[in-house]
């Protein structure tokens, strides 16, 4: 929160504006993703109090079994059916625990503990108007559901059978709302790859798995879900979580069927969060059914916010265009289930965040006004600063902040198709052509974008230019910041050159990786005679690439991380190029053969 000798800028600065509610997302909300987050109490205390300060009004709390981490349910350990308190299933079942549990004082200390938590949570947040949900992967259950008879067919759990949606999912749901009577509702997928078991797994090969619609398998699992709910008068939000275009073809047509009080949640663009892919065709698709979209902040697949990367202009136009589709809420995720420890809130990506929360309130506030809000509310900025000063202060942070998205989009992405893992470079060829090309290939979902990724001459010569282009572009951004402090705090100043300098390797380190793929499939699918513009031999060039490929890697091998060691490790990892070089190297020599 902004001090006193701030203050002042904020209200005489800021172009005042008149919101028009209309054009304003219902919902504003914060998702925590990250499972250490979720249960640190003081985190969540100062992510409600950005909300608070922001107008955010909705928090919701992923983690695949959250809600199998606070209910027992009852009947799996042999409860009476009226028991639905956990204090007294928990008289109905104790000796069942210790008897069956490898590590019962902990198992049971942890369930009544992780309730009181959650309850401490809920009862904070909506004090001050915030709405808490809990969102989830079904099918998720406890282990001891392995050992119920007709469950495990040939070694995988049957997710087919009517136990789930005719006894397990209703009773789990109905005693979490007893529990939590203030929580606002669910968050779920149902039957994706990340559930438990699936109908989509295909883990089980039983004849009622193999003849069973998928359609009518989740309609079953999310009205065992949303009955309970209904009941209690919480909401239901049904997530469309996809890696195939057919699989999210087959939720458009089940939503059809389902109750129109269910709500749908899907990702700005379609299967994951990439800046580069093209809004999700899914937009405006749902029927009548209201629609909230997500999107993701901390930085999953640019850079994770140790790489600088401010998304402003793509969030207010992805906003508009939500709106346009007649979207309702705006999720903003901060953080990764798989980077513990590590939110936007530790970075300066956390500007994105305040882009979502001001621009899902207001799509016509100025992306400047947005900036200065970040820098005031984060006293960011020396107080003894004079109109002038502050003037050019916030110009020079505009200027920076906007330059790094241009960049990131040519560092771990070629020609728009994504060329990474969770920003991290392929660990070899193979894996890097299953990234960009099956896994999280765009031609998936924009069959027209097929030949953006094909290996003619002019694309393999646009994708080399671009990671050349994004080289020479950090190198301009890095003397810009290492020029001088503008007025911004000493620490934060230097903080920032340090984030800048790793902004610097981590998209060399890209340059030359993507450079040695690119030439090698080049090579692979057009013979050693395919010619490039510079004249220079493929074969050469080649050799040449992965020449100063292995001069990088001893460059990183005695590179000092000056700000956050971890996770930037994760980013440019000396072993983890070498991995790529070794194997890059072999298949090389194998086309030469």
């Amino acid at each position: 929160m902004s001090d006193s000798s701030n203050s002042h800028w904020l209200a005489n600065y800021i172009t005042q504006e008149v919101v028009d509610v209309t054009r304003s997302y219902e919902i504003r909300a914060v998702e925590l993703h990250d499972t250490f987050s979720i249960w640190t109490l003081e985190k969540i205390r100062k992510m409600v109090d950005f909300m608070v300060r922001n107008d955010m009004n909705t928090l919701i709390f992923h983690e695949n079994n959250i809600v199998d981490k606070v209910v027992f349910p009852g009947s799996v350990y042999g409860a009476k059916p009226e028991s639905i308190n956990s204090y007294d299933i928990y008289k109905d079942i104790y000796k069942n625990i210790y008897d069956r549990s490898p590590s019962p004082f902990v198992f049971v200390d942890e369930l009544v503990i992780l309730r009181g938590l959650m309850q401490t949570i809920i009862e904070e947040a909506t004090q001050v108007g915030i709405d808490v949900y809990l969102q989830t992967k079904e099918l998720w259950f406890p282990e001891l559901l392995y050992e119920r008879k007709g469950l495990v067919k040939n070694g995988a759990i049957c997710p087919s059978e009517p136990y789930w949606w005719e006894e397990f999912l209703p009773e789990k749901y109905g005693e979490l709302i007893h529990n939590f009577p203030n929580l606002a509702g669910i968050v779920t997928s149902t039957g994706t790859r990340e559930s438990r078991a699936s109908l989509a797994h295909g883990k089980c090969r039983c004849e009622k798995c193999q003849s069973f619609n998928l359609n009518d398998w989740q309609r079953n699992i999310i009205m065992a879900i949303y009955k309970p709910l209904s009941q209690a008068g919480k909401k239901l939000v049904v997530r469309d979580f996809t890696y195939y275009s057919n699989e999210q073809q087959g939720i458009r047509e089940g939503l059809r069927n389902l109750p129109e009080d269910i709500i749908v949640s899907i990702k700005n663009t379609p299967q994951d969060f990439y800046p580069t892919f093209p809004d999700n065709p899914l937009l405006g698709q749902v029927g009548n059914h209201d629609q909230w979209i997500e999107y993701e902040v901390m930085g999953e697949y640019f850079g994770f916010g140790v790489a600088p990367c401010i998304l402003l202009t793509d969030i207010k136009a992805r906003i508009q265009h939500g709106l346009e589709k007649g979207a309702k809420g705006y999720t903003a995720r901060v953080d990764w289930e798989a980077l513990p420890n590590h939110s936007c809130f530790d970075t300066v990506n956390l500007l994105n965040l305040y882009g979502i929360a001001q621009l899902s309130k207001n799509p016509d506030m100025s992306i400047r006004d947005i900036y200065y809000m970040w820098l005031t509310q984060e006293r960011l900025i020396e107080e003894s600063l004079n109109p002038g000063q502050l003037r050019k202060c916030l110009d020079w942070v505009v200027d920076v902040f906007e330059a790094t998205w241009p960049i990131m989009a040519k560092t771990p992405y070629i020609n728009g198709y994504l060329f990474s893992t969770n920003s991290k470079h392929p660990s070899c060829i193979g894996h890097a052509d299953f990234l960009a090309r099956e896994h999280h290939g765009m031609q998936k979902w924009f069959p027209d974008k097929f030949e953006a990724f094909t290996m003619t001459k002019s694309n393999v010569e646009k994708m080399l230019d671009e990671k050349d282009q994004a080289v020479a572009e950090i190198e301009e951004l890095c003397q810009k910041v290492n020029a001088g402090n503008p007025g911004l705090k000493h620490e934060f100043y230097e903080t920032l050159v340090g984030q800048f300098d790793i902004y610097r390797v981590y998209v060399k380190m890209f340059q030359l990786v993507g450079h040695s793929y690119v030439l090698i499939k080049y090579l692979q699918e057009n013979g050693p005679n395919a010619e490039l513009s510079t004249g220079k031999p493929l074969v050469a060039t080649i050799q040449s690439t992965l020449t100063n490929l292995k001069a990088y890697e001893e460059y990183l091998k005695n590179y000092e991380i000056p700000v956050f060691k971890y996770p930037a490790e994760l980013l440019i990892s000396a072993e983890r190029v070498h991995y790529f070089r070794e194997d890059a190297e072999r298949v090389f020599e194998s086309l030469c053969r």
